[in-house]
């Protein structure tokens, strides 16, 4: 699954659901990352179909990132 998979998937569970809110890649040691997803906002339902689809999600202060492994 790729990360615009994973975006497609978002997009098409939002409907009908609270607002999600989603920033694409990340800076780590003053380096950008463009192969990430962090979930800024979003509902239960927006989480569970990431999980039920195989994704992993990881909590951290800045935001829930998204794996597909």
């Amino acid at each position: 699954m790729t990360n615009k998979d994973i975006i497609n998937m978002i997009y098409d569970t939002s409907a009908g659901t609270a607002p999600v809110v989603l920033q694409f890649g990340r800076v780590i040691e003053n380096i950008v990352h463009h192969d990430s997803i962090v979930i800024k906002e979003a509902p239960p339902a927006i989480i569970s179909k990431l999980i039920e689809a195989g994704c992993s999600i990881g909590v951290c202060e800045d935001g829930a990132y998204v794996y597909y492994i």
